[in-house]
């Protein structure tokens, strides 16, 4: 968030660069994408023991998202098939978000899937770990109730998350058949 202000103060005076039209909603669509990134990596980090495998998995995933999500460049010079693939990133549906009259119910819903998705797969990771160790010290005592409990507070937090985004989503729009601004431009080079 720092380097997004620092990049947005910075951005007008050395490269004229035009600020988003509602700061507000790009800073909530901002953390909603980081928070969708960090539950990737956070599924990522409990699944692979090594720092070394880890990284390279990593930078196996992200770069391509970002490549072909439109951050690096724009998502319509690439072909048909690459646009695809790269709609199945969250970086794709993040960058939307953050596009001037990006925050649309399409483009939220993905992300917040992605996050809760990711939120109760870490979740089940974490039970799966400490489940192993209680058994390889033979004291399991989870029970079915402490089960749920386990998962039953991680999942109102995700739904809730959900109905905090769809809502202020609700609020903020001021018209529902926006688009994202640079999902329709056509961009021509000059011979």
């Amino acid at each position: 968030m720092i380097t997004c202000m620092v990049i947005l103060l910075l951005a007008p005076i050395l490269f004229k660069a035009n600020l988003p039209s509602q700061f507000l909603l790009f800073f909530l669509a901002l953390a909603i994408y980081i928070f969708v990134s960090l539950s990737i990596g956070s599924i990522l980090g409990l699944t692979v023991n090594n720092q070394a495998k880890l990284t390279m998995i990593a930078q196996l995933i992200f770069l391509p998202s970002i490549m072909l999500s439109g951050i690096m460049f724009p998502s319509n010079l690439l072909p048909d098939f690459l646009q695809a693939i790269g709609r199945l990133f969250p970086a794709s549906w993040g960058y939307r978000l953050m596009l001037d009259h990006g925050f649309g119910l399409e483009n939220l819903l993905v992300s917040d899937s992605v996050s809760c998705i990711s939120v109760m797969t870490c979740i089940l990771l974490l039970n799966q770990q400490n489940l192993t160790r209680c058994l390889n010290k033979s004291i399991a005592t989870l029970t079915l109730a402490k089960a749920t409990r386990l998962l039953l507070i991680p999942s109102l937090c995700c739904f809730s998350v959900v109905f905090i985004s769809v809502y202020s989503m609700s609020f903020f729009m001021q018209d529902s058949t926006m688009v994202p601004s640079g999902c329709s431009k056509n961009i021509t080079i000059a011979a």
